[in-house]
């Protein structure tokens, strides 16, 4: 189970790099995620009177679905970054044109877990109770932490980049 979660990790990186070409587009979309499964895993823990591993396992993964909210976030906030809005222009209106969207994808995802945590079998309830305040709460930081990571968000706009092209390109280039 190690194993196959640390490489489904380093994949994971290997694809954001890929597809937002920016090395720290992983690490925004993972921390929600990450604050979110670590705080489940802990509440879990505190009140199970027993765990058993592939709960915890099954629970993380189905958890993991909350990096979806993430990269709905990001790849708006982008989208409005490449038509030159800026970093907080950007989050302010991705989390007003997509936030209620994520919190209802987000509720009807925890309400399936909540259904089977009134199971009469231990072991659903934990995957269940794991699963749903995973993705509760990885929705509820999706929507706190990415915001607020637009305030250090130092990337240029598109337009920008190509005022600086234009300004370092010869002029008899710049005027085609």
């Amino acid at each position: 189970m190690v194993s196959n979660c640390f490489w489904s990790v380093v994949l994971m990186q290997v694809l954001f790099l890929l597809a937002y070409r920016r090395i720290d587009a992983f690490a925004m979309t993972f921390t929600p995620l990450a604050i979110g499964i670590l705080f489940s895993f802990g509440v879990v823990l505190l009140g199970a009177q027993h765990s058993h591993a592939i709960d915890g396992d099954h629970g993380a993964m189905l958890a993991g679905l909350g990096i979806d909210y993430c990269i709905h976030y990001l790849s708006h906030y982008q989208t409005l970054r490449q038509i030159g809005l800026g970093p907080v222009d950007s989050a302010d209106r991705t989390l007003r044109e997509i936030g209620v969207p994520l919190v209802v994808a987000g509720l009807t995802s925890v309400h399936g877990f909540v259904a089977i945590a009134f199971a009469g079998i231990a072991a659903l309830r934990d995957f269940a109770l794991l699963g749903a305040l995973g993705l509760g709460c990885s929705l509820i930081a999706a929507v706190t932490v990415l915001p607020a990571a637009a305030w250090g968000d130092r990337s240029p706009t598109r337009r920008e980049v190509q005022r600086a092209r234009a300004g370092r390109e010869p002029p008899h280039r710049a005027a085609l």
